[in-house]
């Protein structure tokens, strides 16, 4: 803040003075041998000792000359969506297997993405199964589901392909950034993504879930109506597909835009020594978000109106106020890293949300 420059100043004036006068001069004036090489000996010798010590301080964990607040979330960085997780219940254990879930990079073209390994819950035995399909963001909400598979027995396979188109008819290509999981992208879409739905059944559902920030830019253009577009026609041919099979398909909205902020969990974090917040990591808010959001959810909305596609829309969790922040109204952390990826606290708060949303209206009588 501008007022506090002048107190800044005044401080590293004081501490200077005081380091000059107190320090600095009584030691670079001190004897400390008759031998003049040696006090210069000592002399370098001094700081030198005191930099190793220094060095080797900060490399032993978990010590940190850091006197803030540390990010305490449950698994923080982008390594962290591929991290196994396993859930445990009375009728069994399931584990959705992390890297056998993915495809991460072209190289991974070809790769089996199985059912049996992306699985939380009894696939087969299941009352209702959720398909989940995207980019990265998808993986970011496998605790989501924790409620719906112990007390509705529902099974809900979880997959992904980094930088995945949401629809196969965007080509990977066409989005920033995205182009060189472009044959990753289509493998996913044309063979791994058919051979998941195959093993559906009528009454189970399928959700994308994608960033979808790159449909809504600061400014609109006639690339971005383009894009708008292609996820239209998307996503009306993969609603009709899943129709003629009695599957519903859902769509994840667009959240807030916390990756514009460029934070990681820890640079958001609230510090005592920041007690206005950090001025960095500003999001939109609730309006401007909304604004940009509009021609997004024209599009949702139609299709959802002609195609019964359910549209899945957390900004109520992630922008509850009309300020929109790296934190919840309860005080938890919805990001794990720069590029807006849920936290797993962020996914846990969401889970009850998404299930009611996609819920059929005939189910409203189940235990939640």
């Amino acid at each position: 803040h501008w007022w506090s420059v002048p107190i800044q100043v005044g401080l590293m004036v004081l501490l200077a003075i005081g380091s000059y006068r107190r320090i600095e001069t009584p030691y670079r004036k001190w004897e400390w041998s008759p031998l003049r090489w040696k006090t210069i000996g000592i002399g370098l010798m001094l700081p030198v000792s005191a930099a190793s010590l220094l060095i080797g301080y900060l490399k032993i964990e978990p010590f940190s000359l850091f006197l803030g607040s540390k990010s305490r979330l449950i698994a923080t960085g982008t390594f962290s969506l591929t991290a196994p997780y396993s859930l445990k219940n009375k009728d069994g254990q399931w584990t959705w297997k992390g890297d056998k879930c993915v495809l991460s990079d072209n190289s991974q073209v070809g790769k089996q993405i199985r059912v049996e390994d992306c699985t939380i819950g009894d696939f087969e035995q299941a009352d209702k199964r959720i398909l989940i399909l995207g980019d990265s963001f998808s993986t970011a909400f496998t605790h989501a589901f924790d409620k719906s598979i112990e007390k509705r027995n529902y099974a809900v396979t979880i997959t992904s392909s980094w930088g995945a188109s949401p629809v196969k008819e965007i080509p990977n290509k066409e989005i920033p950034n995205k182009g060189f999981w472009d044959k990753a992208n289509d493998f996913y879409w044309n063979t791994t993504v058919p051979v998941l739905v195959k093993q559906l059944r009528a009454g189970d559902t399928v959700f994308l879930i994608n960033d979808m920030s790159g449909f809504s830019p600061i400014k609109q253009s006639s690339r971005n109506t383009k894009h708008l577009q292609m996820l239209e026609s998307g996503l009306v041919r993969f609603s009709n597909e899943l129709k003629s099979k009695g599957i519903a398909l859902a769509v994840l909205n667009g959240n807030p835009f916390a990756r514009e902020a460029k934070c990681n969990a820890q640079s958001a974090t609230r510090q005592w020594y920041s007690p206005f917040g950090d001025q960095n990591c500003k999001i939109p808010d609730r309006e401007t978000t909304l604004e940009r959001r509009r021609e997004l959810d024209v599009v949702l909305s139609r299709i959802s109106i002609s195609n019964q596609i359910r549209i899945v829309d957390l900004l109520g969790i992630f922008c509850p106020l009309e300020k929109c922040t790296y934190y919840s109204t309860n005080g938890l952390m919805l990001y794990r890293d720069e590029f807006s990826h849920p936290s797993v606290e962020a996914a846990i708060l969401s889970g009850d949300e998404i299930i009611r949303q996609l819920a059929d209206p005939n189910e409203s009588g189940k235990p939640h």
